[in-house]
Formats: structure tokens, C-alpha cells, sequence
């Protein structure tokens, strides 16, 4: 198999990696809003202040699993980005560094790319507006 063909296949193996990577922040999203919105629930029902520090804590949890989550998956681009300019011209590239891209990346750029991932809309929503939002309830059940 020559440079180009396993270069084709590395691609379209990092694509795949990206889109499970999509999938699995929709799925820790989907269980995620649920879980801190039922102490929200419960703590209108009980009048219990304490339920909304849980959802906030629980909020800021997912927060920061999902921000992770998306730092792991940015770590990819990189070497998608170098993969799509041996194809348009540049030849300085070797095949199957799949692993070896994605740690030289984490060890270069993980704070950046963490600080970064927190602050991007699709993953700090909903959990921020939870956050605010008991914040709001603790500061109305308490004063």
C-alpha cells in the first residue's frame, strides 16, 4: 500500500473518530440536562436551597466532562488539517501518526484548547444557564 492510499484511509479514519466524538458530547448533553434539572425540580417541590447548590454543582460537572470531551476531539484537527494539504500539494507527511498527532497536540496545546472548548456556545449550553439559573433560585430562597 503506497503513502497516498494509507494517507486516504488515515482520513477518513480521523473523520470517523471526529463524528463518534460528536455523538458521544450529544449523548453526555442528553443525560446530562436531565440529571441537573431534577434537584431544580425537587428543590421547588421541597423548598430545599440546597438542591439547587447540587444542580449547580452537577451543572459545572458536565460542564467540564463535556469541555474535556471536545478538547480530546480538537486534538484531531491538526493532523486532519495536514493530511488535506498533502493532498493539495505539500509532501512532507507520514502516514499512520494517528496517536502520535493527537498526544503531541494534547502535550502542546490541552490548556489552550480546554479554556477555548468551556467558552464554545454548543458546549457551555445548557449547563451555564442552569448554573445562572441557581444561582438566581439561591440567592431569591435565601434573601
Amino acid at each position: 500500500m503506497n503513502k497516498e492510499n494509507m494517507l486516504k484511509e488515515e482520513y477518513f479514519k480521523l473523520i470517523d473518530i471526529i463524528y463518534d466524538f460528536d455523538k458521544k458530547s450529544l449523548y453526555i448533553k442528553s443525560i446530562g440536562t436531565p440529571i441537573c434539572a431534577t434537584p431544580i425540580g425537587v428543590a421547588f417541590m421541597e423548598s430545599q436551597v440546597g438542591l439547587f447548590i447540587l444542580s449547580a454543582f452537577i451543572a459545572v460537572a458536565f460542564w467540564l466532562i463535556e469541555a474535556y470531551w471536545k478538547a480530546f476531539q480538537y486534538m484531531h484537527y491538526d493532523r486532519l488539517d495536514k493530511i488535506e494539504k498533502f493532498f493539495s500539494g505539500s509532501r512532507d507527511i507520514s502516514p499512520l501518526q494517528i496517536s502520535t498527532s493527537w498526544y503531541n497536540n494534547w502535550k502542546a496545546k490541552n490548556d489552550r484548547i480546554f479554556k477555548r472548548s468551556l467558552m464554545r456556545k454548543h458546549v457551555c449550553l445548557p449547563y451555564l444557564v442552569i448554573i445562572l439559573f441557581n444561582i438566581i433560585m439561591i440567592l431569591v430562597y435565601t434573601f
